[in-house]
């Protein structure tokens, strides 16, 4: 018995020894190979290391969503083999596929992730494939995450915050700020409610956002198409009141800016709530946007706008309420309430107070959820969704007069918003099919209350036709219910 054990022993040895000489001399034909992925500026927009064996060396040119394959450094065709042992070290070319869409690079430091709505991540940022006057590269700034629901989907929306003012691809008039946004449109699979938000706003006598489709890389990774748009704040050319300036202005009657939203209570601003006849429920919550948080200044908003309340919910006259309230903005807001059916009226609705002045209603904003996107809220042939405040007075005959004059001096927008949507739908068709070949969104839905035919969706001209016709409808009812 011992001598077999010892002979079992040996020959498992033997095995052991071999095997491991075998093991050591694969391992011997191992190679570490970094690849660096360089785009047509010569920036390393991404870095890759693999292991190689010489038994297996062939490379091969990855295909990149919103890249064009240019060559490897030294070397012929899109594969080559290996024929030395490593490590190596190999840069790649490629140019950045450019359609008709800008495009927005994104290079965070040490490219860091961006996972905070309070902190910004420093970045520098690029415009390209457009006219030469609005190319630049290598702007510092900062970047942080936006939005509540949009940011529970796959692709994010953001804020951007340069480090000196400049303008983007000429908007606003080439007005120069600091802070932009970047809007994903997860939940709108025509990529165009807002961008239909902000046109119809601009056509209207207030304040709105200018806008532009962008194709964002971030990291040198294809992000798909956003909308850049400008940011709600006190500013020249935006919204252009008085921005509160400690020593300089009025203390108390200076420039504020407010925001009606769901989401007050995660929000770290100050706000203010209003009642009726003592009773306070969520939509009677403000969030201060502007720089006026010290108590005598929330005191002195709230009750201006409780004076707000007590006119709109009580029996105040005419004359009262136009002491208080710029009727024409009120107006112009109905009017684009009426036609989008935003579910998010009382929430992402702005008004503002300039020293001196009235409360004034502008800066339409959050239409992706609007025109049809939600099941309770189609109202296609009938129904109406407005703002509380905007309610009260649309209930007054006076007020609805008022709506009913300015809606028939806006009898073109009937036939511009649908010749908007289909020139975006057109002019954007192969970025719109790159956004969505990353994306897995079409034929399903991403959000429960959206209206069932999203899920049968193939690509965005459906859902933009989608849109287009409910449009046509809805204003073929206004113009019964206004003309």
């Amino acid at each position: 018995m011992t001598t077999k054990r010892k002979i079992l022993i040996y020959s498992l040895s033997a095995v052991g020894v071999v095997g491991l000489v075998l093991l050591l001399l694969f391992l011997c034909t191992l190679s570490l190979v970094k690849i660096n992925f360089v785009d047509e500026s010569g920036n390393v927009f991404k870095q890759k290391t693999v292991v190689k064996s010489i038994y297996n060396t062939t490379l091969n040119a990855e295909s990149l969503v919103g890249y064009n394959f240019l060559n490897w450094e030294d070397i012929d065709g899109e594969s080559f083999n290996l024929d030395k042992y490593g490590p190596h070290e190999f840069n790649i070319y490629y140019e950045t596929d450019c359609l008709s869409m800008p495009i927005l690079k994104i290079v965070t430091e040490n490219n860091a992730k961006i996972d905070s709505k309070e902190d910004y991540t420093n970045c520098t940022v690029a415009i390209m494939n457009t006219q030469d006057e609005y190319t630049f590269s290598g702007e510092t700034a900062g970047i942080r995450l936006r939005g509540n629901s949009t940011l529970l989907g796959d692709k994010k929306p953001y804020r951007i915050k340069f480090d000196s003012k400049r303008n983007l691809l000429g908007l606003n008039e080439g007005n120069e700020y600091k802070n932009w946004v970047l809007l994903a449109e997860w939940y709108d699979y025509s990529l165009s409610r807002n961008s239909l938000n902000f046109y119809i706003g601009n056509q209207l006598d207030f304040y709105c956002s200018d806008f532009a489709y962008v194709e964002v890389f971030l990291n040198g990774d294809y992000r798909g198409v956003y909308l850049l748009c400008e940011q709600q704040q006190i500013n020249k050319g935006r919204i252009d009141i008085e921005e509160y300036e400690e020593g300089v202005t009025d203390e108390l009657d200076t420039g504020y800016l407010l925001e009606n939203d769901y989401y007050y209570y995660e929000s770290e601003d100050y706000y203010i709530e209003n009642n009726v006849n003592g009773v306070v429920e969520d939509a009677y919550h403000w969030l201060i946007k502007s720089d006026t948080t010290k108590p005598e200044q929330l005191d002195y908003i709230k009750a201006y706008m409780q004076q707000v309340y007590d006119a709109l919910f009580g029996n105040a006259s005419q004359a009262e309420i136009e002491a208080l309230i710029d009727v024409n903005s009120a107006v112009n807001m109905t009017i684009m309430q009426l036609i989008n059916c935003n579910s998010d009226a009382n929430s992402s609705f702005y008004v503002f107070k300039d020293a001196g002045g009235k409360l004034q209603f502008g800066a339409p904003w959050d239409g992706d959820m609007a025109y049809a996107n939600l099941k309770h809220a189609t109202f296609s042939n009938g129904g109406i969704i407005l703002n509380h405040l905007l309610q009260k007075l649309y209930d007054r005959d006076w007020f609805f007069a008022l709506v009913k004059q300015k809606w028939s001096e806006l009898a073109y927008l009937e036939t511009d918003t649908q010749e908007f949507l289909q020139t975006i739908a057109t002019t954007y068709e192969p970025e719109f099919e790159r956004n969505y070949s990353i994306y897995n969104q079409l034929g399903r839905k991403n959000f429960s209350a959206q209206v069932d035919d999203v899920a049968k969706f193939k690509n965005q001209n459906e859902a933009s036709i989608y849109l287009q016709n409910w449009l046509k409808q809805r204003f073929q009812y206004l113009n019964t219910l206004l003309g």
